[in-house]
């Protein structure tokens, strides 16, 4: 009877227990959701808070962003009702302005108006593969140098000098650079040409040429592309016939490389001469190409959709493009190849035993250049930026003075004239000035 007695005893403690800890259990349950409850409404509070202040301050991108993450705290869906028209005020004007990406991100924060952001997208990618060829005038990385041309027309370089190549401080009215190897060529605003470095192969005899709207070094020649789209080239050795340019017609875009030289024509096709034997010339099945470039035994050339094309030598994998896109500029090195993309940042393929292709984590660039063993990309704030090699360049500022406000700006103007009352009036005035 005892032992019976004190089973039940236990039976009850038993069961109490069991209910204390069912108790806790669904108390601190429901403690922790009130937690959550607390947290959440506290999150949405500030996030309230943050999106009241960017209203304040007219950054109704901010706001929206701000309002949305509060959820249904308070009036927050009603305000981003409210705000909508607002940011889509402002998308206009940046659109008017020429501000394509800022317009565009505004456009998406509105969720509506798609058939706009998807005629922005496109723009923006044309406008910024023209800016991007702009800059690449402005920046130049030859064999173990790198020069740049600032925007009052002078010049500065920095590395190996052994043959004076760098020799560049006093130029001046200099619209355009080319580093080759050994040697730097200048297009000055008169289309004229200057040069130094090493000079005994007669890479540098450009002292005669006139009428020039573009030029390019390579290895032991340089040439140079006259008004009329015609070539002209100094002797060089000419060892492979790389200097035998003077029957092209309508080039609109030149790279010279070793011992070969490309032509890009005003129909989206392309000539080479030169050494042929690893391939680097057959260009002549490509079409639709917008940029051009050459090193020592490959050849890259990027398309209008923004994808790339290459041929040559592959023993680094520094032809291995063809599953690029979204690309706006091209430079080819001596074995690896760099694409700029049109969201401003960096690939790399080929040889990385110098850390030429650790460009991974580049952005805001507006144009690139390849040397021997390195390479360097110019930002929108004018800075340089570069792999390995030298880190002084990273000293080197105002490459382009207020870039953003000039060059910048007269790129991307098309279509300030632009009266933006509704979309299928904007999409008509497109059509008609494309």
């Amino acid at each position: 009877m005892e032992e019976q007695k004190l089973e039940t005893i236990k039976t009850r403690q038993n069961k109490k227990r069991d209910t204390i800890i069912v108790l806790i259990f669904f108390g601190s349950i429901i403690v922790l959701g009130l937690l959550i409850i607390i947290i959440q409404l506290s999150l949405q509070a500030y996030h309230y808070s943050q999106a009241t202040s960017a209203f304040e301050r007219n950054d109704y991108e901010t706001a929206i962003t701000e309002f949305t993450k509060a959820g249904s705290y308070k009036n927050a869906a009603e305000m981003i009702s409210k705000i909508r028209p607002m940011l889509y005020t402002q998308a206009i004007t940046d659109f008017e302005l020429g501000n394509y990406i800022a317009a565009q991100r505004k456009f998406s924060s509105t969720e509506q108006y798609s058939d706009l952001m998807n005629l922005i997208q496109n723009l923006t990618s044309k406008k910024r593969y023209e800016i991007a060829f702009e800059c690449s005038k402005y920046l130049s990385a030859g064999d173990d140098f790198t020069v740049s041309l600032k925007a009052n027309g002078t010049v500065m370089a920095i590395g190996r000098n052994e043959s004076g190549q760098c020799d560049v401080s006093k130029w001046c009215n200099i619209v355009s650079i080319s580093a080759g190897v050994g040697h730097v060529v200048g297009l000055k605003s008169d289309g004229t040409v200057m040069s130094t470095g090493y000079y005994s192969d007669g890479r540098c005899d450009v002292s005669g040429w006139h009428d020039i709207v573009a030029i390019s070094g390579g290895v032991s020649h340089t040439v140079g592309l006259k008004s009329d789209g015609t070539v002209i080239s100094t002797a060089g050795y000419n060892w492979s016939g790389e200097c035998d340019v003077l029957d092209w017609q309508n080039i609109v875009a030149i790279s010279a490389a070793q011992n070969h030289t490309v032509g890009l024509k005003s129909d989206g096709t392309v000539v080479a001469v030169g050494e042929n034997s690893d391939g680097r010339c057959n260009v002549s099945g490509w079409c639709d190409i917008v940029a051009v470039s050459a090193r020592l035994f490959h050849t890259v050339g990027l398309k209008s959709d923004g994808t790339v094309v290459a041929v040559g030598d592959n023993n680094c994998g520094q032809c291995d493009v063809s599953g690029w896109h979204d690309i706006v500029a091209i430079s080819a090195g001596t074995f690896h190849t760099v694409g700029l993309k049109s969201n401003g940042t960096v690939v790399a393929v080929g040889n990385n035993s110098f850390g030429q292709c650790n460009i991974s984590n580049w952005h805001n660039i507006v144009a690139i250049s390849t040397g021997y063993d390195h390479t360097v990309g110019l930002k929108s704030d004018g800075t340089v930026v570069l792999t390995t090699w030298n880190p002084d360049s990273h000293d080197w500022h105002d490459v382009i003075i207020n870039w953003s406000r000039s060059k910048y700006k007269r790129t991307m103007k098309g279509v300030n004239d632009w009266q933006i009352d509704w979309l299928p009036m904007l999409i008509q005035k497109f059509e008609q000035n494309p």
